[in-house]
């Protein structure tokens, strides 16, 4: 039990050690996540020893479960923790393996006796665990007060520090004397289009230059003729994902990725007519052709076709109205009685597309009845 006990304070004296070491070489150094990385998994596997050598491989020993030690190695353990002890157990032992032997069994009886005598006054069960756990306790507790007075004084070097550590993917940059603001950081944006770049430095000095990371790639920024604080920079035709950074007198921002997406895309589009029945007109269609002149009470359905895209609205005089999603098509179907202008809207999660061409709809009345005679 003292041997687990004796475990548990190592155990913990060490990692305690460890853990600030480690804390105070990321919080001064903010090393790489290689490095990081080496910390943290080695970490691990110190702590799953500790644990096995220390608290389980006592414990195991407790119950008599395994390989434990004989009498002459615990002789030995028990000799080095009692120098007035000297050879005295081991012969003790030594003499009792004789006793069935040819030598005078009433000679070596004797002289166990004496020299269990001479053993008896040494206080085993009480002095053994005391002077094992003394050395580890102590370890523990100065462990215990340093890291205690870092806290109290410099609480971020664990923190911080840790926290670093323990999140050994991202890369962590040395605070600059200035300040990158990525001012129009945008998180999407559409596939081919260009992405304009504005940064704002500010801290205690501006740099002379500033360079943009695109890819494996570095680009002197522009500095704004009437901020000096200011710089741009245009990516064109963005096709792919990219990550972005800023770096000035080795100094480096944190990334900004970009995702690349793509805008809903209006394909084709139908147009089918329905006029009542007693105007005699047959149903006609129209494709790509958004303008209609149709007789008054007809019946028009529009069937859109498109890519990347949710939903589609029809706005009719500013009121914005779904279409039905019918497998990949979109379907809107209305009874007309009176003229409108209408628009296009295509959504999906990220863009919205507003159609810039506006259609017409013209009703063509109805006559009233006429009579033609002829004399």
């Amino acid at each position: 039990m003292y041997e687990i006990l004796k475990g548990i304070f190592m155990s913990i004296a060490m990692l305690l050690f460890i853990w600030l070491i480690e804390s105070l070489i990321e919080y001064y150094n903010y090393t790489s996540v290689t490095f990081r990385k080496f910390f943290f998994f080695s970490t691990v596997l110190i702590i799953v020893f500790l644990f096995v050598y220390y608290i389980l491989r006592p414990f195991f020993a407790l119950y008599k479960i395994g390989k434990f030690i004989d009498r002459k190695q615990a002789a030995h353990i028990i000799s080095s923790y009692f120098p007035e002890v000297q050879d005295k157990l081991l012969n003790t032992l030594e003499l009792g393996e004789h006793i069935d032997s040819n030598y005078n069994n009433q000679l070596l009886l004797a002289s166990i006796e004496q020299r269990t005598a001479q053993l008896n006054p040494l206080p085993f069960k009480i002095a053994l665990p005391f002077k094992s756990l003394k050395k580890s306790f102590y370890y523990f507790i100065s462990g215990s007060v340093v890291i205690a007075i870092i806290f109290i004084f410099s609480p971020s070097v664990f923190s911080e520090g840790s926290y670093r550590i323990i999140d050994y993917n991202t890369i962590y940059q040395k605070p600059a004397p200035f300040q990158f603001q990525f001012s129009n950081y945008n998180k999407y944006i559409k596939r081919g289009e260009l992405l304009p770049v504005e940064l704002i430095i500010t801290g205690a000095y501006i740099p002379d230059q500033v360079y943009i990371s695109i890819g494996d790639n570095l680009f002197l920024m522009e500095r704004d003729s009437h901020r000096r604080n200011s710089f741009k920079f245009d990516i064109k035709n963005l096709n792919n994902d990219i990550v972005i950074f800023f770096k000035a007198d080795n100094y480096q921002s944190k990334s900004y990725p970009v995702k690349v997406l793509a805008s809903p895309i209006l394909k084709n589009f139908v147009i089918d007519v329905f006029p009542p029945a007693y105007t005699g007109i047959s149903k006609f269609s129209l494709k790509n052709s958004g303008d209609l002149n149709i007789p008054y009470g007809s019946k028009v359905k529009w069937t859109f076709s498109s890519n990347y895209t949710d939903s589609v609205f029809l706005i009719f005089d500013s009121t914005q109205i779904p279409c039905n999603r019918v497998g990949e098509h979109f379907v809107f179907e209305r009874k007309f009685l009176k003229s409108h202008n209408y628009s296009l809207k295509l959504n999906n999660r990220y863009f919205s597309e507003t159609n810039n061409v506006h259609y017409q709809i013209s009703l063509i009345p109805d006559l009233f009845p006429e009579i033609n005679m002829q004399m």
